[in-house]
């Protein structure tokens, strides 16, 4: 430790500092490991006892994939990022995650991130000519976003060579590198984008959006209060004098929820923000640096075609309280097979089984009652015919003068009736006993 209280680390420069391919807090803390020889897990514990806060406990928990909550915001990401810098003395390592972004999104930062580490197999390959060590940007890493800024490919999350994900946090320091094949990730070639698709146009506006708001979080850290979403919204419905059903419809989200961030009882996660933002035509950096103004700056006509589409379940049918009704009593009426159980009768109305309990339940009484008891009558009538069998398999064992062993009557038994070898081989000890009681074979 020297003067200052920091340890005596080696300087590690922040790969991509100032701009929006920043790399994460996890490959910084790859890359202080590297050049001080020793592995992620131990260098935080390292890191950890000299600011006091206790990282050993949870240095096994992020070793596996749960590492890349530490990208995010939270608890942990907050422990992690003090001990960072208190150890280097470093006050810029906020870039390096999304800590800014706190106040303004879902408590739960693990959202806010990938769980698999996501790559781009040119990137690496650019690096590797370059002749600098790997590192993973955190623009790659944010949720939605499936494709490289840069060349335009699909990012990768699996090695080329064995399939396997890789962890966050891998023990030898080489992003690059499979942590189980030792393959190099950079040689697997990653499928460029498809431009017919309906997502591509969404992806590109991702790429905009999101090096647009990493890029202004210093601007925007300093004015966040955790109420920018619901000032947004209350100006939206003001100017355009829609009502909080018309703009769920418009931003596909539940009407419920519309209203649980008007009036900030929960805030959205970076997923559903960036989707709401696709939907309306806005910049979630401009939304956040000025609320109200960003609601006046929407273009109109409002109901204007979207570039996100959001799947929306099918609305519930009215059913019928007549027709469910007229349906249990024609299967009562029936008095011989096939008569069909609730299950199967709700499968072929096509409703749940809990709406056809609701409009008649004692008629889904009497039907269930009557189906398990035929079933019951029908075990029952397999039991004696396997018994019979078994019976007259003894007998012929015996007149054709064959030991009566369990391997030549299972065999038998199970030519002669369906049954399977553990019935066959559970009912011979009980039958032989039976047989050998009696005197001489039937």
């Amino acid at each position: 430790m020297n003067k200052r209280g920091t340890l005596d680390l080696f300087r590690v420069e922040i790969a991509g500092a100032g701009t929006p391919f920043v790399q994460t807090l996890t490959s910084y803390l790859c890359a202080v490991a590297a050049a001080h020889n020793r592995s992620p897990t131990a260098m935080l514990g390292i890191v950890g006892r000299h600011a006091g806060v206790s990282l050993e406990t949870m240095a096994g928990h992020l070793a596996g994939t749960d590492g890349s909550i530490v990208n995010g915001y939270g608890t942990l990401q907050r422990q992690v990022l003090t001990a960072l810098s208190r150890a280097s003395g470093r006050s810029d390592l906020i870039q390096t995650c999304l800590g800014q972004f706190t106040p303004v999104f879902a408590p739960k930062g693990g959202r806010a991130v990938k769980v698999n580490r996501h790559w781009c197999s040119r990137c690496y390959a650019e690096m590797r000519l370059k002749g600098v060590d790997a590192y993973d940007f955190l623009l790659l890493q944010l949720v939605e976003l499936k494709i490289c800024p840069d060349h335009l490919v699909e990012l990768q999350s699996r090695c080329g060579n064995c399939g396997s994900h890789q962890l966050t946090l891998p023990t030898n320091c080489k992003l690059d590198i499979c942590g189980k094949c030792g393959a190099w990730l950079g040689a697997f070639v990653a499928a460029p984008l498809d431009t017919d698709l309906e997502s591509a146009a969404y992806q590109k506006w991702l790429v905009n959006v999101l090096v647009e708001l990493l890029m202004s979080h210093d601007a925007v850290a300093s004015l966040l209060t955790g109420r920018e979403v619901s000032k947004f919204l209350r100006e939206l419905l003001a100017v355009t004098r829609l009502t909080q059903k018309q703009l769920a419809t418009r931003v596909n989200i539940p009407v419920d929820t519309l209203r649980q961030w008007i009036h900030s009882r929960n805030k959205p996660t970076i997923a559903s923000l960036l989707r709401a933002c696709a939907n309306l035509g806005v910049s979630p950096a401009s939304l956040y640096l000025d609320p109200q103004l960003a609601a006046h700056q929407l273009s109109f006509p409002f109901l204007s075609p979207t570039i996100y589409r959001c799947t929306r379940d099918a609305p519930r049918k009215q059913h019928s309280q007549e027709l469910i009704r007229n349906a249990i009593a024609l299967q009562l009426s029936r008095t011989e097979l096939p008569f069909l159980g609730t299950k199967e009768l709700a499968r072929n109305l096509e409703i749940p089984l809990s709406i056809l309990y609701f409009h008649d339940p004692e008629g889904c009484k009497l039907l269930t009652r009557r189906l398990r008891r035929h079933r019951s009558v029908k075990r029952e009538y397999k039991k004696s015919n396997l018994v019979r069998s078994a019976e007259r398999v003894l007998a012929r064992m015996e007149r054709e003068g064959q030991p009566l062993t369990r391997r030549i009557f299972v065999e038998r038994l199970m030519a002669r009736s369906k049954c399977s070898i553990w019935v066959a081989k559970d009912l011979f000890p009980i039958e032989l006993r039976k047989f050998l009681s009696k005197d001489g074979p039937l």
